[in-house]
């Protein structure tokens, strides 16, 4: 889906609802996913745009007399339906980046019949739409001055300190780099945080598999420390100790070294036992292997010993930085699932009054009965 984030935000842009992608992501997804038409018709409604539920049995006929724009429950999830024509169809699915079009036959053999359409005027936008477009525009701003300091304390310290001397210090840091990012993809993914990128990489090779292995109870070392941390503290912390103190780059290397036989564990407890593969998980023990041959093609184990007190320092950063991390990342996701369960729990009770008040009935759980919508 384009940027917007969700079907529902995807549905205001396609509708003209003025919002702001954050909020109306985090409205939609407070809810329950399998009460995810109820969440659209409340919303809707939350947002001036009239809102109506079609439940009809599939045919082309049924399908040209919903009003389009509208969204479709459908085997592939919740798909935006721009257009109606008497043989194809214009949607955008869970993870089209625009409109593509289906022949109506294909299209109806996928659609379970229930639809929610709209009909926004121009009182029809987000609350506090003005304060929240500016709040997004500074967190924007703000992600933008943060990635330029970061780059220029990187490359401050890069220089300083002679870390891209040779190519194998190169590319270890750019594979740490890479490290962070798909741990922190793991991250999100643990805490069953929505992320496109994340669902498109675990996609590649089986479907729900980074689902089903992040499940997993050995997906948590000594039921302490899930592996996705563990992952994040280790690249982290290597990256930084590249930058600050080049002269521990052996000390790194046997590190690596290290890391080697948990990925044979991993890649053999997937198959044999869990039946799973997780691509994200596979992804970062590829980078294993990939930092300890470059160690060892660039001549990093040497000057190992005699031990130093640089091992200790490294040790002692690692297991810090785990414990912070251990600490504060359940605390970062529920935080944000509490404000959820508030919106929520607001969204619908702020719902429930305007129908008291103005006589309308919103869905009941017999209108909803067997609904299941997978969020994009």
């Amino acid at each position: 889906m384009a940027s917007s984030g969700s079907v529902f935000t995807e549905y205001l842009r396609v509708l003209g609802v003025p919002h702001t992608n954050a909020y109306s992501t985090r409205r939609y997804r407070a809810y329950p996913r399998h009460m995810a038409l109820t969440a659209m018709y409340d919303l809707l409604r939350e947002y001036k745009a009239a809102p109506e539920i079609a439940d009809v049995k599939p045919s082309a006929e049924a399908l040209a007399g919903v009003k389009v724009p509208f969204v479709a429950q459908t085997a592939d999830g919740c798909r935006i339906v721009t257009e109606v024509s008497p043989k194809f169809v214009s949607v955008i699915g869970p993870h089209d980046a625009k409109a593509v079009i289906m022949p109506v036959g294909k299209f109806v053999d996928e659609w379970s019949g229930k639809a929610i359409s709209a009909s926004p005027t121009s009182d029809s936008g987000e609350t506090n739409f003005k304060s929240h477009r500016f709040k997004e525009l500074s967190r924007g701003i703000e992600k933008w001055l943060l990635v330029v300091c970061v780059v220029f304390l990187v490359a401050v310290f890069a220089v300083s300190g002679h870390t891209f001397g040779d190519w194998s210090t190169c590319a270890v840091f750019v594979l740490n780099a890479v490290g962070i990012y798909v741990c922190y993809l793991l991250i999100l993914k643990d805490a069953h945080v929505d992320s496109r990128a994340a669902d498109s990489v675990c996609g590649v090779i089986q479907s729900h598999g980074c689902s089903t292995v992040l499940s997993h109870d050995a997906s948590v070392f000594l039921g302490l420390f899930p592996w996705c941390q563990i992952g994040i503290t280790y690249f982290s912390v290597s990256f930084v100790a590249m930058l600050v103190y080049p002269p521990c780059l052996p000390y790194l290397a046997v590190a690596s070294a290290c890391c080697l036989p948990y990925t044979v564990w991993s890649v053999c407890y997937q198959k044999f036992r869990i039946h799973a593969w997780c691509t994200l998980c596979l992804c970062v023990q590829t980078i294993f292997w990939l930092e300890f041959l470059v160690y060892l093609a660039g001549g990093h184990f040497h000057g190992v010993f005699p031990l130093r007190f640089d091992l200790v320092v490294l040790l002692a950063c690692y297991l810090a930085v785990l414990l912070a991390v251990n600490r504060i990342i359940p605390r970062i996701f529920g935080a944000e699932m509490s404000d959820a369960d508030t919106l929520a729990a607001s969204s619908q009770t702020s719902v429930k009054d305007m129908d008291d008040k103005s006589g309308l009935r919103r869905p009941s759980a017999d209108d909803t009965a067997g609904i299941h919508v997978t969020l994009s």
